[in-house]
């Protein structure tokens, strides 16, 4: 039996420094999918902070990440109003990136699923397309370390690919029919 469904997601990091790519803090991902009855748009937030991280940045940057699930739930739900497909949801939010939160380009992918659309809930999928993303980005970014700790040693901002991942457990699903 074939599984195979297509999920669109962008991860959201957190940035100091805007401009520099090489302090990055994974926060969680947007994702968007679709059932035959269903289209949704979901977020998975990380819970907990690396210990110290908070204490040594500035006002503004402490404030965004304690309020950090909140701001993108938001602007998922400003842009989940306007939007008819979860593509157009995920594009809008990363079109929209401001200061230190960046959100990747969105991409599209097959995830083989354990259990049907049909027979699972929308939190259900939702929760294993975040499970199963994670877990291949936590793969990519190892293999990244591993070359980079071949050269120069790098500044860290905590270990972004810890599992299980800090974050599943604020998985939020916004979902409507499908037309």
């Amino acid at each position: 039996m074939d599984l195979m469904q297509r999920v669109n997601h962008s991860f959201v990091h957190f940035r100091p420094n805007p401009a520099d790519e090489s302090r990055v803090l994974l926060l969680g991902m947007v994702i968007g999918f679709q059932t035959e009855r269903f289209w949704a748009v979901g977020m998975a937030m990380r819970g907990s902070l690396p210990v110290g991280l908070v204490e040594t940045l500035d006002s503004l940057s402490q404030a965004m990440l304690e309020n950090r699930a909140e701001i993108i739930k938001n602007q998922i739900q400003a842009q989940f109003e306007t939007c008819s497909r979860p593509e157009d949801v995920i594009t809008a939010i990363v079109n929209d990136n401001f200061t230190s939160f960046y959100m990747t380009p969105m991409k599209s992918e097959l995830v083989d699923l354990s259990v049907r659309p049909s027979d699972a809930s929308m939190e259900k999928l939702a929760e294993e397309f975040v499970l199963t993303l994670f877990h291949k980005q936590r793969a990519e970014a190892a293999k990244i370390r591993s070359a980079a700790a071949q050269g120069a040693a790098e500044e860290s901002m905590g270990d972004q690919i810890a599992s299980p991942p800090p974050w599943m457990a604020g998985t939020q699903v916004w979902f409507r029919p499908t037309l």
